[in-house]
């Protein structure tokens, strides 16, 4: 994977206009967008000598962003020139550095109109090099005197009021004349002369300055462009690659260890990979753009997307609605309509006439990340899926799970298999063993041979430490588990979580097995007569299910033991046992042969113990008929279907599992006392 011919390839006709790739929209928390949104301009008169507020509605949908070039912050380690800020940057870029903004603009902006105010705002005492001067700013008359103090030692950091700190917002309220309950989003800086006001960002030599610094100078050696092929006298790699943002997946190149140069030598760099001025300027723009319209977050991780057509360029503005196809697959909400949903955007964009008869041919990247401002790196990369591939892998977990699964299962898509697999943190919240999810998802979309063993290994490991941490004092680990928050605390949260969890892992098994990517068949009906005995209702329920996901001999003989838990399960509870002491006969590590056999004898010893109470709740006798059916499925099994010590637990987990849903999809409790 090429990301710089990729990051080029998103290059439209807007490339020239470099500056229009920044624009980014401005954060609003969910808590925050329920008040009335305002801008602030942050007027520097210099009529007035003084700086002062005004507040007007925020636009909303970029409009604002765009119409005042709202850039965020600068890349990390570069001069702070950009105007438009974030409300509650106040602190951090108008007042708390040893230089604020205006100073780097000062010194940034090419000689003009534009320099010469920003020299008489210095002049006035508007602003020095510290930030706004705090003695030129205007609070409300209505406060009397105002004792205003910005501390910037790192143990005492704020703006302070009349001796008291004060947040951003609140600071900006006592400047107000009129004081707003809304909340502040983007602050935009203007000067005011001889009665004329001049926005900044919206300034031509603003904005050409900003532009000319993304440029850079044509200067460098011949050689030929890695990129366009093409030779060149402008050849700059190692000048160019210093202009990309180092919190980006465009910062691919690496310039300043030895190790990465040819031979050792620092002043080969530039032969890894070499870079003409125009092509730095698509690579540019195209990081700019994919950064802010391609990124989604999948598994946890921030991801970005990159999209190419085989045979001929993706038009750009069919990328929104694939990048939306893609991200509504990993994060759609749990609604059971996500697949047809899915279908629909694709043929309502009008994707589906694009190439005719070549519609398939694209395929796209997924490049997991992750920055802490001042540098990047990549943590998986997904590459080379095709759309075909991609919507044949989707299209067999909806069949999936409308044909087999609907009647335990809300949802299930590529967005659980993340919710199955258990993750740990550190203490700083970071994903430790994401990369196992990410192979998982990369063995999928690619269609590459998953071990069955694999499947069993998770899938047991997901029951023990989803099961322990909803048994601890507090939830410390593994959160990414499937509901593991929302049924921390709940009598019946173990049994639900447990049983939604070996449901799941029976449909992604059926999944694998359509897709034909599982080494080795799980379930693979046998062909059987008709048993000699008529099985009653509640037995025919389960049969149902165990011909219809096709289970053997060995798999149904343990499924009925987990039945025999269940009705054990049930008894303990009757008797004020709230835990079911029986659960905790399962080892999850593996069970041998031998120890499931001393487990049947020991739910056979239970159904004794509590004959009474299974008598009592009538059901003595549904106890009896399971018996039978682990007996009868007890015979010499071919060695072909003999289980794995973890498959031994998990098709005991499935009984129990079918039975705790059953009642669950029936209206009952799960520790109903009914008969079945």
């Amino acid at each position: 994977m090429d990301i710089p011919k990729l990051l080029s390839n998103i290059c439209g006709e807007d490339a020239e206009n470099l500056f229009s790739a920044l624009i980014k929209p401005a954060s609003i928390m969910a808590k925050d967008r329920k008040k009335d949104l305002l801008n602030i301009f942050m007027n520097f008169d210099l009529d007035q000598k003084k700086v002062f507020f005004d507040a007007v509605p925020y636009s909303g949908d970029m409009v604002d962003e765009q119409k005042y070039h709202y850039f965020g912050n600068n890349p990390a380690a570069t001069k702070q020139t950009y105007v438009v800020r974030d409300a509650g940057s106040m602190l951090n870029f108008w007042l708390g550095k040893p230089k604020g903004i205006m100073q780097n603009l000062y010194e940034f902006i090419g000689d003009g109109k534009l320099k010469e105010l920003l020299r008489e705002c210095q002049e006035s005492q508007l602003f020095d090099e510290k930030g706004i001067c705090e003695a030129a700013i205007q609070f409300r008359e209505a406060l009397g005197e105002v004792e205003f103090e910005v501390k910037r030692d790192k143990a005492d950091k704020g703006l302070y009021i009349n001796g008291d700190k004060v947040s951003t917002d609140k600071f900006i309220n006592f400047c107000l004349e009129d004081e707003s309950s809304g909340k502040f989003v983007l602050v935009i800086p203007q000067i005011i002369k001889d009665g004329e006001t001049i926005c900044i960002s919206q300034d031509e030599a603003y904005l050409t300055a900003i532009t000319e610094s993304l440029q850079g100078e044509s200067v460098g050696s011949l050689a030929v462009c890695h990129l366009c092929g093409k030779s060149k006298h402008d050849i700059n790699t190692v000048e160019y690659s210093t202009k990309l943002s180092k919190s980006s997946i465009g910062k691919v190149f690496v310039t300043t260890t030895v190790n990465y140069s040819p031979l050792f030598n620092k002043s080969n760099h530039q032969k890894n990979y070499s870079l003409c001025k125009a092509c730095y300027e698509k690579i540019l723009f195209g990081e700019k753009a994919v950064m802010r319209d391609y990124k989604i977050r999948v598994a946890g991780e921030d991801c970005v997307l990159l999209f190419a057509g085989v045979t001929d360029k993706l038009e750009t503005k069919f990328l929104p609605a694939l990048k939306a196809n893609i991200d509504a697959v990993f994060n759609h909400n749990e609604l059971s309509g996500w697949a047809s949903d899915l279908i629909k955007e694709f043929d309502c964009q009008g994707i589906a006439t694009y190439l005719g008869k070549k519609i398939h041919l694209y395929e796209f990247h997924m490049v997991f990340y992750r920055t802490d401002g001042k540098s990047t790196s990549v943590v998986k990369t997904i590459e080379s899926v095709s759309r075909i591939r991609f919507e044949e892998v989707n299209k067999a977990f909806a069949k999936i799970l409308q044909e087999r699964f609907d009647k335990f299962l809300t949802s299930f898509s590529l967005a659980n298999i993340y919710r199955m697999i258990p993750v740990s943190t550190n203490s700083k919240g970071e994903q430790l063993d994401i990369g196992r999810v990410l192979d998982f998802y990369s063995g999928i979309l690619k269609g590459e041979a998953i071990a069955r063993n694999v499947i069993f290994d998770f899938a047991t490991e997901a029951l023990e430490k989803g099961i322990r941490e909803l048994n601890s004092a507090k939830l410390r680990n593994y959160k990414n588990l499937h509901r593991l928050e929302a049924l921390y605390g709940k009598d019946y949260g173990k049994d639900f979580y447990g049983a939604e969890m070996v449901m799941m892992y029976l449909a992604l098994i059926e999944v694998l097995q359509e897709l034909k990517i599982l080494n080795e068949e799980v379930v693979m009906m046998e062909e059987i007569g008709s048993p000699e005995v008529q099985y009653p209702e509640y037995i025919q329920e389960m049969e149902q299910f165990l011909t219809a996901h096709h289970f053997n001999m060995a798999q149904k003989k343990l499924f009925y033991m987990g039945v025999l838990m269940h009705l054990i399960g049930r008894a303990q509870y009757k008797q004020d046992h709230k835990t079911k002491p029986i659960l905790d006969k399962i080892t999850y590590s593996g069970m041998t042969d031998k120890e499931v056999l001393d487990f049947y004898l020991e739910l056979q010893a239970k159904g004794r113990q509590y004959q009474s109470i299974l008598l009592k709740n009538k059901i003595l006798g549904v106890f009896e008929q399971i018996e039978g059916c682990v007996t009868r499925n007890l015979g010499d099994v071919d060695k072909k279907n003999q289980l794995t010590e973890k498959e031994n637990v998990f098709f005991i987990k499935a009984g129990y599992s079918f039975c705790v849903l059953n009642y669950k999809n029936k209206g009952a409790d799960n520790n109903d006392s009914s008969e079945k």
